[in-house]
């Protein structure tokens, strides 16, 4: 995006320089820096060139609004030789680069190509940040962390968020055209709110998104005043709820199952005339206690596969909720879609075969698209579809863990990663590492790590090879990362243990 408020320079610069041959499109061009400003949030660029002096806001003021907002937008300024001097000021504003005026057909693609590798990184360092809350949020307490410690973006993680809370934002701001417009605007509508916080957000469909947040001592109320800001101007079309404070982000996966456990517990806790901002571990509501054991009950029979006492509790909630407004009743709906969900992801299963809908359509269905009484029965079907897979599955989780044991006695030598053993049984690796350790009370991690050690252990007592020599001999090719992970199981390091036999 562009702004200058002489219109040659506008007209040049969108003709005379080859935008798609650099890789960029020029996605808007404006009068003035409050122009372009207005327009931000529904462009997201990478980039935006600005004259330095423009009307009504002038390119460096625009510049500071930017690099507050919007961080990850790179300024460009034009600038001409007398205004050089002026334009420094602008480092405080982490601009990135300044195009001289009387040379910017020439200056300018120059510096678009420099700054394409870096914008590039940028992207690919975003995305990797989503991918791996994605992974924290649904493996994290099943993965080892040890070995994870080696990936950078891991590494960024647990120093910014070693002590953190979860915030989920149920519902969607704005009038997107479609999923990712809508997607865009909740985002962006949270990153404003949550200005000078460390935070990551992670869409999880267009209904419910997740924000990680770092936490300080003391900042319960400042985070409480985040969100209520949130919901002031959109209590129509969302509820927040704050999960508690957790430290370790091998924790993140719990926490969030946590809050969903919560939510389709307590999912009354909310006033329909105020706020709908629920905490985690706060008490529910006097004359809640019933419905919630009734739900309560129905979700851990579906989690266990008992389909008789799943169909006889969804028969009294559906009693219950007659007394319920309609939207309350939808908000009950989507929270209980949300647990149901989150047990396909766990299973591997799509959820477009389990409940014969996809996850827009499911959303469409929860807020609008259907009446109470045809979206209560499609819960309930898809409950029991889920119900009996799950009782389907229990009959062969002895034999998996059976086979992943075998699996891993003929195999713990070699560098294994959790997707080798699940592709080796077949199944999900999520659905993998949770009933493995549901069934041995180990992770799957720690049961194969423990092996190599083992047999660390019994090489050393042949004192023929170097250290090095067995931990390629085990499956790790990182010396120091063998070091680390035989400290940890025996409590010495190598060099140590060596010394002892």
């Amino acid at each position: 995006m562009l702004a200058d408020d002489e219109p040659f320079v506008r007209e040049g610069l969108k003709e005379l320089i080859s935008w798609e041959e650099m890789g960029y499109t020029l996605a808007g061009w404006y009068k003035n820096g409050r122009e372009i400003l207005d327009h931000i949030p529904a462009v997201q660029p990478d980039v935006v060139i600005l004259d330095i002096r423009m009307p009504v806001v002038d390119g460096l003021e625009a510049a500071r609004i930017i690099n507050e907002k919007w961080p990850d937008i790179a300024v460009i300024l034009l600038t001409a030789h007398s205004e050089f001097q002026y334009a420094k000021q602008a480092i405080d504003y982490q601009v990135k680069s300044y195009v001289m005026k009387r040379n910017v057909l020439e200056e300018l693609p120059e510096v678009l190509l420099k700054m394409k590798e870096q914008l590039k990184r940028t992207h690919e360092g975003n995305r990797e940040k989503k991918d791996m809350l994605r992974f924290l949020l649904y493996e994290s307490e099943y993965m080892d962390p040890l070995q994870e410690s080696k990936n950078s973006v891991y590494c960024w993680f647990e120093e910014c968020f070693y002590r953190f809370r979860l915030v989920v934002i149920k519902g969607c701001i704005g009038d997107g055209e479609n999923t990712e417009a809508a997607k865009e605007q909740t985002e962006d509508k949270i990153r404003t709110v949550f200005e000078g916080w460390e935070i990551q957000i992670l869409a999880v469909s267009v209904m419910e998104y997740v924000v990680l947040a770092a936490m300080g001592e003391g900042k319960e109320e400042e985070l409480k005043a985040v969100c209520c800001s949130l919901l002031e101007e959109e209590k129509e079309n969302l509820m927040v709820i704050v999960g508690r404070a957790y430290t370790g982000i091998d924790k993140i996966s719990s926490a969030y199952r946590e809050i969903l456990r919560y939510l389709s517990t307590y999912f009354l806790d909310w006033n329909e005339s105020g706020f709908n901002l629920v905490w985690v571990g706060r008490g529910s509501q006097p004359g809640r206690e019933e419905i919630s054991a009734v739900i309560n009950v129905m979700l851990a029979s579906m989690a266990q596969g008992d389909l008789q006492t799943t169909r006889q509790k969804m028969e009294e909630f559906s009693t219950y909720i007659r007394n319920f407004s309609d939207t309350q009743i939808r908000m009950a709906c989507l929270m209980i879609l949300a647990e149901c969900r989150r047990i396909c992801r766990e299973f591997g299963w799509k959820e477009e075969e389990v409940m014969e809908t996809g996850q827009e359509e499911g959303d469409e269905r929860v807020f609008r698209g259907s009446s109470i009484t045809s979206l209560v029965g499609w819960l309930e079907s898809s409950m029991l579809t889920i119900a009996e897979r799950i009782k389907e599955e229990s009959a062969d989780e002895e034999d998996l863990v059976g086979r992943v044991k075998s699996f891993v006695e003929n195999n713990y030598t070699r560098k294994l990663t959790l997707e080798d053993v699940a592709e080796a049984v077949y199944v999900n690796r999520s659905y993998l590492s949770r009933i493995y350790k549901q069934k041995t009370g180990e992770n799957l991690f720690s049961a194969i790590n423990r092996k190599k050690i083992e047999e660390a252990k019994r090489q050393m007592t042949e004192g023929n090879r170097k250290i090095w020599e067995i931990a390629e001999r085990v499956g790790v090719e990182d010396t120091a990362y063998f070091s680390k992970m035989f400290k940890k199981y025996t409590g010495y390091s190598p060099r140590e243990y060596e010394r002892m036999l």
